[in-house]
């Protein structure tokens, strides 16, 4: 009931004004003439530009929290040798890559 009312009253204005019915060229837009209708817009979308920010932020310390634990492992000094053995084949890999760019 408080729709077709809202409706009624913009209709009326477009009259009052000049405009005839849905023949302007904004109709797309629809944007609301109570400015309160913007705060519910406002408090769902806040979730879900925060959430990721907040997500990322967590997966970020997450990372280097991991980082400075794997660094004082026994197991980082055995990646360590197997990233200098694999060293030479990377560079192999790298003059490759530069003889086709």
């Amino acid at each position: 009931m408080i729709k077709k009312a809202q409706i009624n009253k913009k209709e009326e204005k477009e009259k009052l004004n000049g405009k005839g019915g849905s023949s302007t060229m904004m109709d797309f837009l629809n944007l609301p003439e109570d400015k309160l209708e913007y705060i519910s817009a406002f408090l769902s979308l806040t979730p879900f530009v925060l959430g990721p920010i907040f997500t990322f932020w967590w997966l970020i310390r997450l990372s280097r929290k991991e980082q400075v634990r794997f660094d004082s492992s026994p197991y980082a000094s055995l990646v360590e040798e197997a990233n200098r053995a694999s060293g030479t084949a990377q560079e192999n890999q790298q003059k490759k890559d530069e003889k086709y760019q």
